[in-house]
């Protein structure tokens, strides 16, 4: 039985990297330069590693090679010089060999190449197509971003900070509702099968997530760039400088405690009925709130310890601190109403790298046009979605991913019932945690309603920007993704696929797979290659390093058998030291690998789960399957990029992700009659997929 979601919000798990292969020249640590086509003098004669590739002119005997020819990498992507590699040596150079070579990375790009950034640019293509449109919606949405409603943004900004409305104000966003619904919720709410209430924590409060970027301005050292920011903006429809650096400074210094509070939060739930709740929060009537919902008296409640302390710290604020917070986060949130000329100016000097408030495709030379497009698609996401929706998805695609979904979900519950090494009372929990992961592939059923679709009626900025607020509160509410930001903040064009253990939830956006996924053609071998591999994948993450410690409503609680958890970490201790002490990257750099553990048992556990609805399909081509998985990751990058991602990637570089993972499975090492001595050989006792 699936739960009722009264308003979910999750913390984001990416999935796939899009990031791959290509050495240029670069510098040693001395500053003397290191060509590609040499070995570093770190490295012994007889020891040369060339990365992905062997040289022609280079050594011929591979027990020379430590680790040959891709596992210790610190020369990448030397295309003009080598051979072709076997698929038993180096199966991702083997199966993009032609792709490379035809196609080198740009002189001026960090990364690009593979199904992923194709599928990037096939969705740029649809976007920029709507937009040239005739259609008359479309059109007025980007006439009224283009003229801005900077006179009327000034005299909202007014009313809000009227001190006699400041309780009328922090009323709204106190109210029973508003504390679990709508952008400016507090916190989350579920409630189970057994009507069961659990409240957790998000601290979204209105949709530019105020308190998120207060907290990034103080704990990444870009304090001034933030008040920056804001300050030019307030300037800009008529705060004086002095007044508008102090009310950011305000509200800030309240916000940043509140956000201090729940990341030292400990992990032991507050567990009671409404009736015997007796919680304090100050201004915060928590137990009114649920009460006034109508919920029974002896309903059971069970608080997350960082929610509890975001409603004790919201509480404690004064009202009209709370007014002031409200009123600065919705003013932000109307800047791209002051008009394109206008934002383009302060996206240029002031959003440029500042997390949260990045609009990276805008610069000084865009157009007012090119700014209108990308406010449209970035201010209205989900109202931009429904246009995309009808022009560029068709429903049988929709229903074609939405059968596989479930064909891979049926398949892992067979497949934990098959794990020897988990006892009943495991292999139990996690396939009802399977049961109840909720799911979404490009849109939530009941999104497209007619009823339901946004209808442009408004005649300037800010008034499309109030409607659209009210209408994408009100289907928050009425469609089964009801606030779970997998489905709320990212929109179908996401160039990504992602999964979160605070929901037990994953999607699958329309853009990570845009350039094959339409294609009626498309073989059940590169359908289980390209996508399913990202769809298993995404599941996976429920049941890895990170995703097993929560449990199938998303709380933080362990619901292993005590042996079985123990072998669980064995499991993930092996992938770790197996990444710390035997792979390396380029110019041999050590990768961590207890920060790699969750992507690593994430892509094996999706190739495994394919390779078992494989042996459903008659004569299926496994030769097809396993280049589809490779083409889909053939991306190249720079060294520097290369270098730079290890160390903050939780993804291994894309060679690594496609040769390590295949080399442990048996119905790869038999397609390519892989034996022990190939560049592909991992032992059957060595082998480190847990699913």
């Amino acid at each position: 039985m699936k739960q009722k979601h009264l308003a979910l919000s999750v913390a984001l798990l990416l999935s796939l990297a899009s990031c791959a292969i290509q050495a240029p020249s670069t510098s040693t640590a001395s500053g003397q330069s290191c060509p590609a086509c040499e070995p570093c003098s770190s490295q012994e004669a007889t020891k040369r590693i060339y990365g992905h590739y062997t040289l022609k002119d280079s050594v011929t005997d591979l027990s020379e090679i430590e680790g040959y020819p891709w596992i210790n990498s610190s020369i990448a992507g030397m295309l003009g010089k080598v051979e072709k590699p076997e698929a038993k040596h180096d199966f991702f150079g083997h199966a993009n060999y032609e792709d490379f070579q035809n196609n080198p990375l740009p002189k001026d790009a960090e990364r690009a190449g593979g199904k992923i950034m194709e599928s990037k640019s096939v969705t740029d293509g649809h976007i920029l197509e709507i937009m040239n449109s005739d259609n008359a919606s479309v059109q007025a949405v980007l006439q009224m971003l283009k003229t801005g409603a900077k006179g009327k943004i000034r005299a909202e900004v007014a009313d809000l900070l009227n001190p006699e409305k400041a309780a009328a104000s922090a009323s709204a966003i106190l109210s029973s509702k508003a504390l679990f619904e709508g952008a400016s919720r507090l916190v989350n709410m579920e409630i189970d099968e057994a009507g069961k209430i659990h409240v957790s924590f998000t601290l979204n409060l209105d949709s530019v997530n105020l308190p998120l970027i207060c907290y990034l301005a103080a704990s990444t050292g870009k304090v001034q760039s933030y008040i920056d920011a804001f300050v030019a903006y307030l300037k800009l429809i008529g705060f004086e400088e002095g007044s508008a650096g102090t009310l950011y400074n305000a509200v800030a210094s309240a916000i940043i405690p509140a956000i201090l509070a729940q990341a030292q939060a400990g992990i032991e739930p507050h567990e009671t009925t409404i009736g015997q709740m007796d919680y304090y929060f100050g201004s915060i009537n928590f137990k009114a709130a649920l009460l006034d919902l109508g919920l029974p008296a002896e309903t059971k409640v069970t608080m997350s310890d960082q929610a509890y302390r975001v409603l004790a710290a919201y509480g404690g604020m004064s009202l009209e601190t709370l007014a002031n917070v409200l009123a600065l986060s919705r003013m932000f949130d109307n800047r791209f109403c002051v008009g394109a000329a206008d934002f383009r100016d302060l996206a240029t000097k002031y959003f440029k790298d500042l997390q949260g408030l990045s609009f990276d495709d805008i610069d000084e030379n865009s157009s007012d046009e090119q700014v209108a497009q990308a406010l449209y698609v970035k201010a209205f996401p989900k109202a931009f979605d429904q246009v995309y929706i009808d022009k560029f998805i068709k429903p049988s695609t929709k229903q074609r991913i939405d059968n596989l979904i479930g064909d891979i979900i049926g398949e892992y519950q067979t497949l934990f019932e098959q794990q020897d090494w988990l006892s009943d009372e495991t292999k139990l929990a996690a396939k009802d945690k399977l049961a109840n992961m909720w799911h979404m592939s490009f849109y939530s059923d009941g999104f497209m309603d007619a009823d339901k679709l946004f209808k442009v009626t408004a005649t300037d900025a800010l008034t499309l920007a109030a409607d659209y607020y009210q209408w994408y509160t009100g289907i928050m509410t009425s469609c089964p993704w009801s606030g779970n930001i997998l489905a709320c903040t990212n929109s179908t064009t996401t160039v990504n696929a992602m999964y979160s253990p605070n929901n037990n939830a994953f999607a699958i956006y329309h853009g990570v797979c845009a350039a094959y996924v339409e294609d009626e053609n498309l073989s059940t071998e590169e359908l289980y290659g390209y996508i399913g591999m990202s769809i298993g994948h995404e599941i996976s993450h429920g049941f890895d390093s990170t995703g097993a410690n929560f449990d199938k409503i998303g709380q933080k609680h362990d619901w292993w058998n005590a042996e079985d958890r123990a072998a669980f970490q064995d499991k993930v201790n092996k992938i770790a030291k197996y990444y710390t002490e035997s792979v390396h990257g380029y110019h041999d750099h050590n990768y961590n690998g207890p920060n790699l553990t969750g992507e690593v048992i994430a892509d094996m556990g999706g190739t495994r789960v394919m390779l078992c609805l494989a042996k459903k399909q008659e004569s299926f081509d496994y030769d097809k399957f396993f280049r589809a998985i490779a083409r889909n990751f053939a991306i190249q990058e720079t060294r520097e990029r290369g270098v730079a991602r290890i160390g903050f990637d939780v993804h291994p570089e894309e060679h690594l992700r496609i040769n390590v993972t295949l080399g442990q499975f048996e119905e790869f090492a038999q397609t390519y009659g892989v034996k022990e001595g190939d560049g592909m050989y991992v032992a059957p006792e060595k082998r480190l997929a847990i699913w």
